[in-house]
């Protein structure tokens, strides 16, 4: 059998190819971040925020990411349906939950975070105060390193709506809470 030159090119240039980038593939995988670090700050007047740290990222550095949602839990009894709307932003500045407070260690009382307002979070009353919200583009950024991780603070859209942040431990039949996002991954073939 005679194979023509244009056979053989197409042969040695496959060869080549599974020499120098070996069965390599991408899929998608799904990894789970739970909450690093929380605190809850208040003004003493009736404004309070909620901080929240998922720790270190470095995992997601240099993935697509598909999706990223935030899930959590506050306790909104105190609140009105109409009160339990939540914008999430990102925080801007390194924190520790043993530390923070109101003013501390920020440049402006109340966090040092960049307000979009593209992120808003509403309980759905049926679950118990549960938030969901998609945070692909943030965590994005996070992984891209265009924007640092230094967490996400949750500022209640009502003053006086007294809120806190509930594990999933304290009340049972919630599923967990944290941050879940499905990248791509390449690497050899499984």
């Amino acid at each position: 059998m005679r194979l023509s030159c244009r056979w053989w090119a197409v042969l040695v240039l496959g060869f080549c190819g599974l020499i120098l980038n070996p069965l390599r593939s991408s899929w998608a995988a799904e990894i789970t971040f739970p909450i690093y670090q929380s605190a809850t700050i208040d003004d003493g007047v009736g404004q309070a925020r909620i901080l929240v740290d998922f720790g270190e990222l470095s995992v997601l550095k240099g993935k697509r990411i598909l999706y990223a949602k935030f899930v959590f839990y506050l306790d909104t009894d105190t609140c009105s349906p109409a009160q339990s709307e939540v914008d999430i932003e990102p925080v801007t500045k390194p924190w520790s939950a043993q530390s923070v407070s109101w003013t501390s260690p920020w440049d402006s009382a109340g966090g040092d975070f960049t307000r979009t307002g593209s992120c808003v979070a509403t309980a759905d009353r049926g679950l118990d105060g549960t938030f969901e919200v998609l945070l692909t583009p943030l965590v994005q950024s996070w992984a891209n390193g265009r924007l640092r991780n230094d967490g996400l603070i949750l500022v209640p859209q009502a003053i006086g709506c007294n809120q806190r942040l509930v594990s999933p431990g304290v009340a049972t039949g919630l599923k967990p809470h944290g941050l879940f996002v499905r990248c791509t991954v390449t690497g050899p073939s499984r």
